[in-house]
């Protein structure tokens, strides 16, 4: 099967305001299981940061059927699906108590250089012999997200809380920074059942944000750019009415 599982329990400092696991703390749960799925091997981010090398996230897709409850239980499954030569496709697949399927997601992943920030071939890196599953989710690829015409919602400045251990800014702040942009309101009849996520450019300490925000019926999009005018990261959050 070629496959790592997790078992999570979401704890109350994880709950929102609904009593569940939100988007952020979900998104956080599927991207540490592929820590811990490559953590004793060669290509861990542990191994491969003494070789002066990282993984960096490119694009992300998750589409969510339920949100686990607090104190619930959850398994997630991840697998790397293919390797190419700058892009590597990992999958995950999540179940409650009931092994009932509540989300699956898609990701793609690069290698660099962390002196030049540049990407690596992985069918040269520690990487290029690690166990594949073609097994596919039943989902659309992540998206590429184009032009966004919004207006500015928001501003952040980058602080030391949103640094991660690559020294640069933790992949679920950004979602963060978008999901801030809400009101509580917004989330009380309707729920966000997929985003999309492209990472183009890493943020780095003491820069400033600015979140931009358009809203095509049930799609929003995001765009969120940097001090010189360069989108470092493109979303679209799809909502839909709470069942």
């Amino acid at each position: 099967m070629n496959k790592h599982t997790i078992t999570i329990t979401v704890a109350p400092r994880e709950a929102d305001f609904l009593s569940q696991a939100n988007l952020i703390t979900f998104f956080m749960y599927v991207l540490d299981s592929s820590g811990y799925a490559s953590h004793d091997k060669d290509y861990s981010v542990d191994n491969l940061n003494k070789m002066g090398y990282t993984w960096v996230l490119s694009r992300f897709a998750m589409e969510i059927f339920k949100y686990p409850k607090m104190y619930s239980t959850i398994k997630i499954d991840t697998w790397i699906e293919d390797i190419g030569a700058i892009v590597s496709t990992r999958n995950f697949r999540v179940y409650d108590e009931n092994q009932e399927v509540i989300a699956q997601a898609t990701s793609y992943w690069s290698m660099i250089n962390l002196e030049t920030r540049r990407p690596i071939n992985l069918l040269e890196s520690p990487f290029k012999d690690a166990p594949i599953n073609p097994e596919k989710n039943d989902m659309a690829r992540p998206a590429k997200v184009l032009e966004v015409k919004g207006e500015k919602a928001s501003e952040i400045t980058v602080k030391c809380s949103d640094i991660d251990f690559n020294l640069h800014t933790n992949s679920a702040r950004y979602v963060k920074w978008q999901i801030d942009t809400y009101s509580l309101d917004d989330f009380k009849d309707r729920q966000i059942k997929r985003f999309d996520i492209n990472y183009l450019q890493e943020v780095l300490f003491g820069e400033t944000i600015e979140v931009y925000k358009e809203e095509r019926g049930n799609e929003h999009y995001f765009d969120l750019k940097n001090d010189k005018g360069r989108s470092i990261c493109k979303t679209i959050l799809t909502w839909e009415d709470k069942k």
